[in-house]
């Protein structure tokens, strides 16, 4: 990725390396133009054969000029980079803030409720208890009442049935009467 980043930038340096060095027609000195003609060309020679210093210096500095531009992007993209990782971490931060916040909110809510149900549960058994005590209380009344009519009852009985039998001889007169005419006691 750096690579085709930095040849796209060593394109574009030598693209404008190439503008300056395209002979200028409102250009007074013909030295000048020429000069600029050389650098642009990479096969720039002395008429001996050899390479021109001065062609060597600027391909020098130009090659310096590149680097410098490629350090100073590289720089600006690795600033770029940091601030963008910053900012995401930022943005991380947050989100997980604000999420932590409202499990936190949550937690509250959930133990709120459990105390509330805790309660709830603790006055429903309690009223729970108040009707069993209530049902049983109304229970005891009426087995206590029946009680009381039944001994009432046995009171009654009782007293009728010094009245059933007027003397020892109605007695045997009804006890032969069953002998003599005996029924089944369950029909």
């Amino acid at each position: 990725m750096f690579r085709g980043r930095a040849r796209a930038l060593t394109a574009r340096v030598e693209r404008a390396i190439a503008a300056i060095a395209t002979p200028a027609t409102t250009s007074r000195s013909g030295g000048a133009r020429e000069a600029t003609r050389r650098l642009a060309s990479t096969t720039a020679r002395e008429d001996d054969g050899g390479r021109d210093d001065d062609w060597l210096a600027a391909r020098k500095r130009w090659k310096a000029e590149v680097n410098e531009m490629r350090k100073a992007w590289r720089r600006e993209f690795d600033e770029k980079s940091a601030e963008k990782a910053k900012a995401e971490e930022v943005a991380r931060a947050e989100v997980a803030e604000a999420k932590a916040e409202r499990l936190a909110e949550k937690a509250r809510a959930r133990a709120a409720r459990a105390g509330a149900s805790a309660r709830t549960l603790e006055e429903l058994k309690r009223e729970k208890d108040r009707k069993m005590r209530v049902i049983a209380g109304r229970r005891y009344q009426r087995a206590h009442a029946m009680s009381l009519r039944r001994q009432a009852r046995e009171v009654d009985l009782l007293k009728q049935s010094r009245d059933w039998i007027d003397t020892p001889e109605a007695l045997e007169a009804s006890i032969e009467r069953a002998m003599a005419h005996p029924e089944r006691l369950f029909k």
